[in-house]
C-alpha cells in the first residue's frame, strides 16, 4: 500500500487512474498532460511508472514510459542544437539527456 502526497488535481487523477489500472483513461489524460510525467506522487517517492509497476498494470506502465521518451530526429553539432519529437506536450524537465539504444535479441 502506498500513500499519495497532497497533489494537484491533475496529478491526483493520474495516480488514481494508474492505481485502478485504467489504461484507457490514463492514455486520454496523458494526451493532454503538460507537466513533468516523472513527478513524485507518493510519500514513498514513487512516480507514475512506479505506481503502475507496483500495481501490476502493464498497460499503464507502457503509457507512463512513452510519455517520458523523446526521439532525437536531427543533431547539428556546429550549432550545438538538436531536434526531437515527444508524445508529451510538456516542456522537458531538464536540459540533461541520456543517450541510449535498444538492441533486440531473439532467442
Amino acid at each position: 500500500m502506498v500513500t499519495l502526497l497532497h497533489l494537484p488535481e491533475n496529478l491526483m487523477q493520474i495516480a488514481t487512474l494508474i492505481q485502478n489500472g485504467n489504461t484507457e483513461g490514463l492514455t486520454q489524460m496523458m494526451a493532454e498532460f503538460n507537466e513533468n510525467v516523472n513527478a513524485i506522487l507518493t510519500t514513498e517517492g514513487h512516480s507514475a511508472i512506479h505506481l503502475a509497476v507496483l500495481g501490476g498494470h502493464a498497460g499503464c506502465v507502457t503509457v507512463s514510459i512513452v510519455a517520458g521518451i523523446v526521439c532525437i530526429k536531427n543533431v547539428d553539432i556546429g550549432e550545438e542544437r538538436f531536434t526531437y519529437v515527444s508524445p508529451s506536450a510538456a516542456e522537458l524537465p531538464s536540459k540533461i539527456f541520456i543517450l541510449g539504444a535498444l538492441t533486440w535479441h531473439v532467442t
